[in-house]
């Protein structure tokens, strides 16, 4: 009987450890696209202040 609730332990064990394996992977997954997504935010406000400044330059320049 012992050795039927080791093995049963187990196994409850090892499944809960692939669904924590599946877990992580799709948190991975999801970080890496959240990334993706916050570089491309980045760059689209990088090149607003890009064509800010050159509107300024602009504006200083009489033009």
């Amino acid at each position: 009987m012992t050795q039927s609730k080791s093995r049963a332990r187990k196994a409850e064990l090892d499944a809960q450890a692939t669904k924590l394996d599946a877990a992580a992977k799709a948190a991975k997954k999801d970080a890496a696209a959240d990334a993706k997504v916050t570089k491309k935010e980045g760059e689209a406000k990088a090149d607003a202040l890009k064509d800010e400044a050159n509107h300024v330059r602009d504006q200083k320049n009489g033009n």
